[in-house]
């Protein structure tokens, strides 16, 4: 009987420690994943690239200026912060 308990409870340890090692992904997703325009801030994402190029973009992605030196620090731009108006568009910046 207790050799009986004994590999049950080596079987259990073994399936738990198996699936246990398998409990992360092994792949993690990077940048945006999921984008739906009624949750999200219309707003627009200055970054400097590996081309030493500072880029804004919207947030469909399409770059609506470039500035051809890099640019620190890169970071948001929220239209409630900067004073701008809601109804801003990305034409206004070509």
């Amino acid at each position: 009987m207790a050799a009986a308990a004994l590999r049950l409870a080596v079987l259990l340890m073994t399936v738990l420690a198996s699936n246990a090692a398998r409990a992360e992904p092994s792949v993690y997703p990077t940048g945006v994943t999921r984008y739906d325009p009624a949750k999200a801030y219309g707003t627009f994402i200055l970054f400097s690239g590996g081309d030493n190029k500072t880029h804004l973009v919207d947030m469909d992605g399409r770059e609506v200026h470039r500035w051809n030196y890099p640019g620190f620090p890169s970071g948001i731009l929220d239209p409630a912060l900067t004073g701008a108006s809601a109804a801003m568009s990305s034409s206004s910046f070509r």
